[in-house]
């Protein structure tokens, strides 16, 4: 099957972001739980072909998430869980890169990819860095690439790669 893959990056020199908000009863959290991690990687990837840390152990997820430079948040329905992020800001604080971002299969369609997006970013803002960096692929949700580039993110590179899928 072939992949295409888009890496995007957001100059946020000046950057000033619009939020939309949160329906009521929803709400963010920040968690350090590597089986929150694991759980979300696991639930939203299996739709999206997310397949590189399946084999994980738990030791390798305990030392993932203990990462300090790695944020985690999560978006809840008053106590269910609806989707998630992840971000990494690096040690020099001059990027963030957007590592996992997604919704669980029953929130999709409802624009709340939208608010995951923008939280993510206000997050990233706070550690002033130059650029934000996400990429994603062809086997995303459709809106993925929408959804980054109505947010002024640019593409920067693009690429077609042969994937095997399991």
């Amino acid at each position: 099957m072939l992949v295409t893959r888009y890496f995007l990056e957001l100059s946020v020199i000046n950057k000033k972001l619009t939020t939309t908000k949160l329906p009521n009863n929803f709400s963010f959290e920040k968690q350090k739980n590597p089986d929150l991690n694991k759980f979300f990687y696991k639930t939203i990837g299996k739709d999206f072909f997310w397949r590189d840390r399946l084999s994980w152990q738990i030791t390798e997820w305990e030392k993932y998430v203990s990462n300090p430079n790695l944020h985690t948040w999560v978006l809840k329905d008053q106590q269910s869980y609806v989707g998630f992020y992840e971000f990494i800001n690096d040690a020099t604080k001059t990027m963030c890169d957007i590592i996992q971002l997604g919704l669980l299969e029953e929130y999709r369609g409802k624009k709340l990819g939208t608010q995951l997006l923008e939280h993510c970013l206000t997050q990233c803002l706070k550690f002033k860095p130059k650029k934000i960096s996400v990429h994603t692929c062809s086997l995303d949700h459709e809106n993925a690439l929408k959804n980054y580039l109505k947010r002024d993110f640019q593409l920067t590179k693009k690429e077609s790669i042969q994937y095997y899928p399991n």
